[in-house]
Order: C-alpha cells, then sequence, then structure tokens
C-alpha cells in the first residue's frame, strides 16, 4: 500500500521559496501545517477552514483559533516546534 502527498507552500517573507503566491490558494488542502506563527496565518479562521474542507491542520506553533475542532477530523498543536524559527 501507497501513500502520497501534494503539497503547497506558502510563506510570504519567502515568495522565491513558495509554490503559491497567497495564504488563500495555499488553504486549497484537506491538510494544512502552520509553522510558523506570522499574523497572517493567526487570522486563519474556523470558518475559512470550514468553507475549503480542510480536515487535518497541525498548527505547530500554537497559534489559531481552537474553535477550529469543530469542524476538522483531527487538529494537533505541537509545542515543540515553538523552539525553531521557520
Amino acid at each position: 500500500m501507497y501513500f502520497y502527498c501534494l503539497f503547497t507552500i506558502f510563506h510570504n517573507l519567502f515568495p522565491e521559496k513558495s509554490t503559491v503566491s497567497n495564504l488563500n490558494d495555499a488553504l486549497d488542502a484537506e491538510c494544512i501545517v502552520i509553522a510558523t506563527d506570522h499574523p497572517e496565518f493567526k487570522e486563519i479562521s474556523p470558518g475559512k477552514i470550514k468553507e475549503k474542507g480542510i480536515k487535518v491542520v497541525v498548527d505547530g506553533k500554537n497559534c489559531i483559533d481552537k474553535k477550529i475542532h469543530t469542524y476538522i477530523q483531527i487538529y494537533l498543536f505541537l509545542h515543540f516546534i515553538k523552539s525553531l524559527d521557520l
């Protein structure tokens, strides 16, 4: 059995490393991983998560609204990533 994942990368400070041009395009996914706590990530609303159909959120900075758990299947927040400065 094989599993695969297609992914996009968005980082407003490093657009040359991004595979999409804006956050809205990056949210077109079943799973998102938040690895920085920049303001635009903190402002991702539970309504946007529901609208986009995101099923899994890994919040590596513990920075988004915890009410999103009502709209998704899996929500993880990881405290150990806070020490990384991505």
